[in-house]
């Protein structure tokens, strides 16, 4: 395998982990009757995990190594160093930007 093949493919393993993250607290959505606490509760931590593999995926991407941690605002940090645009979001604190939406069934 090339080197940039593989790149791609552990950027593309990284942002499949952090769908699998969303889907899995979805989940719990669609039990009868629903887990609404646990569905919010997991959709919370989901969350977090779902930014900090996203941002590992992009580390990735731009052949950025990066340390074992689960820092959000310093993966954050990280990935503003690399593109301008994400400088404000990492200002701001990358936890505080995560923001999350559930369909709660009727």
């Amino acid at each position: 395998m090339q080197p940039d093949d593989l790149r791609l493919k552990d950027t593309q393993d990284w942002l499949a982990r952090s769908d699998e993250d969303l889907r899995n607290a979805e989940h719990d959505l669609t039990a009868v009757p629903p887990f609404i606490r646990g569905a919010l509760f997991h959709t919370q931590q989901a969350t977090r995990q779902a930014v900090e593999k996203a941002c590992k995926g992009f580390l990735t991407w731009h052949d950025q190594p990066f340390p074992k941690i689960h820092n959000l605002e310093e993966l954050g940090s990280l990935c503003a160093a690399l593109e301008d645009g994400l400088a404000r979001l990492a200002g701001q604190g990358a936890a505080q930007q995560i923001r999350c939406s559930v369909s709660l069934p009727q």
